[in-house]
């Protein structure tokens, strides 16, 4: 899971690390823990990697559609424990209790808030989450 994690951290990290410092959504090193916490989601899911690079392209529809000033998903580990819900939601005919999520995030994060953070994000997007099976196949090729 270890590589797969860091290609996601990477990614993260590249898509919402801009060369300017006065536009960073996080501190810099809000990165540091992002392909840990990743990888033990990762293998603590029985989802397949699709879902991980569905989640990734959510991720850069979000990252265009939002500024700084607009997300409420304060962290990395949040953005991507976020879009890995809705993926699997999307993509998966089993859905899992918003308990095994938060077992996911390493506890990180109660039920409630598992669901805000959900919420937060589709409305990011407007509630426009449909991923083309030929665009994942393409991002999936690319990343």
């Amino acid at each position: 899971y270890e590589p797969l994690a860091r290609v996601c951290a990477a990614f993260i990290q590249e898509l919402f690390e801009p060369e300017s410092a006065t536009n960073r959504f996080f501190p810099r090193n809000a990165y540091l823990s992002l392909p840990f916490f990743i990888a033990y989601a990762l293998s603590q899911s029985p989802l397949d990697s699709n879902t991980t690079f569905a989640a990734l392209s959510l991720l850069y529809r979000y990252k265009a559609r939002i500024s700084r000033r607009q997300t409420k998903l304060r962290d990395p580990s949040r953005l991507f424990i976020a879009a890995y819900l809705v993926a699997a939601k999307l993509l998966s005919d089993k859905t899992y209790p918003m308990r095994t999520w938060g077992t996911l995030a390493q506890n990180n994060y109660d039920v409630q808030e598992l669901a805000k953070m959900e919420a937060e994000f589709c409305s990011a997007l407007d509630w426009k989450l449909r991923i083309n099976p030929d665009v994942l196949d393409s991002f999936r090729r690319i990343i």
